[in-house]
């Protein structure tokens, strides 16, 4: 028996979820990066337009006891250009995969981060302690449900590797060395592994105008779902009597005429655009140039 309680949309005040083996809520402390969700029919744009968000953005869940490690977790994916929710979830419990993959499009995320770590305090050497943390980093594609990457890394064996002693005469000083040394390898090969397939994706927002109706909705998810260079795409909302829908289209950098076909081979694109407007296309000058994008050749 699971129960929902969404007090904001996108999760910017509190979101819970109790299920049979897990218990779902907002995290207290807020992250020191963070890029708040935005709900789509809140800032409607007149005529159409594409805009070319950014990279993706990440939800963080922790599951219970790792949330001390918030702040260190955000921040590194926020410096390699993830955009990140400000309120985390933290998991009580066991959480299966599909239950991160529904918390993720609850919130209209790109990527799901879970982090899990436990610690065992190891024999003293003398008047030191020392600890061995596990910690688990998993990356979830909440559209698709796949594992993208998954690391796992043991403080004691990282501490062999870098001939260091995780030792202190301060137990919790000697635990949060550990967790550091653990934390940082795990979410240094999750990163590199996610970054193999997120730096070659951009998020795309298209406003629509003229969508008769959901099947109307529907043929154009089904179109721009096939087209090449397009790795996923959401209905972010639609509103009938205005014809109005907001699209999310997560795929490889493309430039302003690849948009500009995208609109006029839409299943009843003449509706679409016969508002009179020419249609806005914006890039993202900033991201691309920090990406070394051309914007005259389309990526593939």
């Amino acid at each position: 028996m699971k129960t929902l309680s969404l007090i904001t949309l996108f999760g910017l005040t509190a979101f819970t979820v109790f299920a049979d083996k897990s218990e779902l809520s907002a995290a207290k402390v807020k992250p020191v990066a963070a890029t708040p969700a935005v709900d789509p029919t809140q800032a409607i744009k007149e005529g159409v337009q594409i805009t070319e968000v950014g990279s993706m953005r990440a939800l963080f869940v922790f599951a219970k006891g790792s949330e001390h490690v918030e702040t260190r977790v955000t921040e590194a994916f926020s410096n390699v250009d993830f955009r990140v929710f400000p309120s985390p979830v933290i998991v009580k419990g066991r959480i299966a995969p599909q239950e991160l993959q529904k918390i993720g499009n609850e919130r209209y995320a790109d990527m799901v981060v879970f982090t899990k770590l436990t610690s065992e305090e190891k024999a003293q050497l003398g008047s030191l302690h020392r600890f061995e943390v596990e910690a688990c980093v998993q990356v979830y594609n909440p559209m698709s449900g796949e594992l993208m990457a998954s690391t796992t890394m043991l403080s004691t064996d990282e501490a062999k590797k870098e001939g260091k002693l995780l030792t202190h005469a301060d137990p919790r000083t000697a635990e949060r060395m550990a967790t550091n040394v653990a934390l940082d390898a795990a979410m240094k090969e999750t990163i590199v592994k996610s970054l193999e397939k997120a730096h070659k994706l951009f998020v795309y927002e298209a406003q629509l105008r003229g969508v008769v109706d959901h099947q109307h909705l529907l043929d154009i998810m089904n179109y721009t779902a096939k087209l090449q260079g397009v790795y996923h795409a959401r209905q972010i909302s639609y509103d009938k009597p205005s014809g109005v829908a907001v699209i999310e289209i997560i795929g490889a950098p493309q430039v302003e005429p690849y948009w500009r076909a995208y609109l006029n081979n839409l299943p009843k694109h003449e509706i679409i655009i016969q508002n009179g407007k020419e249609p806005v296309i914006k890039l993202n000058t900033e991201l691309r140039k920090k990406h070394g994008i051309d914007f005259e050749k389309t990526s593939k």
